[in-house]
Parts: structure tokens; C-alpha cells; sequence
């Protein structure tokens, strides 16, 4: 059996949903994303120890619509060890049904290994473009489906929104898969960015060997301020917590608060 990786900044990134720390906007228009453009800052950590940081950013784009976009890269001895750093982006337009994805990219490269994908979205013909390593293949898809990333800003919006039956469609692998979370309790949360009063959802899944916990805050629009995975198998624990996050400089100028920087403890 291939032995399984361990402690790469692919596992420790969790399925990263969910980074969004902004106040919506009062209205919009039907074409307008109910968000402003920001950028956010989590800490990775693996059983305590920080491994990397991430930084999430959201803006316009004059091609697509809008561009979300995740960069994580390996700090201390995990840079030391093994150099890893990812790229992932969305490229999406936005109506009232909802969110619309155009494009996606994952870029890993570390020492030994790189790997990159792209994922194009045919609607005429609900359909996928897959590429992978260089060889590409079509795959159908349901209208409504979403790449893994932008799924993050789906979920935000739907809890926005009041919505409890959280379940998506992704394109990932050259598969379709569904993505569930269920709300578990409330529970107040101390971290690097403040205490939080949260809602803790959970990422049901078919197989059992991982288990995910999210912590969103109502106060922050339902921003995950943690995230923490458990390897089932080895009982290796993978932890996101958010360190800071802010408006960028055209909707602070619009009059939208953001918050000041939090210090890492």
C-alpha cells in the first residue's frame, strides 16, 4: 500500500471554507456579489506546532466577475524540511442563483513534487474541462455545481442568508462529489483575532477516516475563525485559526469598517 503523506501543507490547509470576515453591503444589484473585496490571514498549525500561514483575498475582476483566491505557504521547520506552497484560484461571476464558477487553479510545489490542475466550466453544456499534469478530460456536471474553492463562499452566503441544509456539488479529481455540513452547537472561542461567540458546523462525510469542525462567527458574517481537522487513522490534528483579517482599500474608502489587526499571541 502507498503510505499516506504526512504533515504537507495540502492536509494542513483543510478544506478551507469559509474565510470571509466582512459586513455585507446594505443592497445589491443582481449581478453584484453581497460581499466587499477583502483579505484575510490564518495560521497552520499540526499538533500544536505552526507549519504555515495562508491568506485569503477577494476582488473584482474585469474578465470573470470576481477572483477568489487562497496562497499558503510553510513556515519554520516545515519550510525547512519540506518548502511547500500552494496556489488556488476561482474565477466566478455572480446573479441571484447564485454563484457562477468560470475557472479554477491548484499549483503545489514542494522540493520533490509539483502538481497542477486546472478546471474549466462549459454552462452552454454543463459540462467541466478537466486538466491535469497536462492530460485533460470532460466531465458532466448539474447546474449550480461549484470548484472546492469558491464552495467557501457559497457556504458563507447560505448561512448569510439563514440557511441550516448545507450540501453542494463540487468538481474535484475528475469526480463529482457532495460536500455537507451540519450545525452542531454554539460555543464561545478565544483567538489570535479576539473571542468570538461561534457556531460549530461539521463536514458530514461518507468515509470516516477524517473529521472537520469549523467555528464561523455570526458578529464576523460567518467567517470560519478555526478550522480543525483529525486524522482518524493516526489521530494527527491540523488547525487553522485566524489571525487578522481587513477591507481593501476601495471599500474602506466606501465606508465599510473593517477591523484593526490582531496580534499573534
Amino acid at each position: 500500500m502507498k503510505p499516506r503523506p504526512r504533515h504537507s501543507l495540502s492536509r494542513a490547509c483543510l478544506p478551507l471554507w469559509l474565510w470571509l470576515a466582512l459586513l455585507l453591503p446594505p443592497t445589491a444589484t443582481a449581478d453584484e456579489l453581497p460581499y466587499p473585496a477583502f483579505t484575510a490571514l490564518y495560521r497552520l498549525y499540526v499538533n500544536g506546532i505552526a507549519i504555515g500561514h495562508q491568506e485569503i483575498t477577494l476582488v473584482a475582476d474585469p474578465d470573470s466577475g470576481y477572483r477568489y483566491s487562497a496562497k499558503t505557504d510553510s513556515i519554520g521547520i516545515a519550510a525547512f524540511l519540506r518548502d511547500d506552497s500552494l496556489r488556488e484560484l476561482s474565477r466566478f461571476s455572480y446573479d441571484r442563483g447564485g454563484i457562477r464558477p468560470r475557472e479554477y487553479e491548484y499549483h503545489h510545489h514542494r522540493r520533490d513534487h509539483e502538481r497542477h490542475v486546472r478546471i474549466s466550466f462549459d454552462w452552454e453544456a454543463n459540462q467541466v474541462v478537466n486538466e491535469v499534469q497536462g492530460e485533460g478530460w470532460r466531465m458532466e456536471v448539474p447546474d449550480g455545481a461549484l470548484d472546492k474553492l469558491v464552495v467557501q463562499l457559497a457556504l458563507l452566503l447560505d448561512l448569510q442568508r439563514g440557511k441550516r441544509e448545507l450540501e453542494y456539488a463540487i468538481a474535484d479529481g475528475g469526480h463529482l462529489k457532495t460536500f455537507r455540513y451540519q450545525l452542531r452547537r454554539q460555543e464561545g472561542l478565544h483567538t489570535p483575532a479576539g473571542r468570538f461567540h461561534t457556531l460549530k458546523l461539521e463536514r458530514l462525510r461518507a468515509d470516516q477516516d477524517r473529521t472537520t469542525y469549523l467555528w464561523v462567527a455570526p458578529e464576523l458574517n460567518y467567517l470560519p475563525v478555526q478550522i480543525k481537522q483529525i486524522d482518524q487513522e493516526d489521530g494527527t490534528e491540523y488547525l487553522s485559526r485566524l489571525l487578522t483579517r481587513d477591507l481593501l482599500p476601495d471599500e474602506q474608502e466606501s465606508g465599510v469598517r473593517g477591523q484593526d489587526k490582531a496580534k499573534e499571541p
